[in-house]
């Protein structure tokens, strides 16, 4: 069993690819760092506006 301990206002990030089908919420490109905004009418990821890189992390603060 794996067990991750986050501290309070912590980031919680999430890695991603192009052609992922993301949920709703900030995502931060990997290379440039360009954020992003998804919400309920995107289906995948596409590569980075900015920089064309296909990695991308999800970021949310806690709550």
């Amino acid at each position: 069993m794996i067990l991750i301990l986050k501290r309070e206002g912590e980031l919680n990030m999430t890695d991603y690819n192009c052609g992922d089908r993301p949920t709703e919420g900030v995502y931060q490109c990997g290379d440039c760092s360009k954020e992003i905004e998804i919400d309920g009418t995107i289906n995948v990821l596409a590569p980075c506006p900015s920089c064309g890189s296909c990695s991308w992390i999800q970021v949310n603060t806690t709550e």
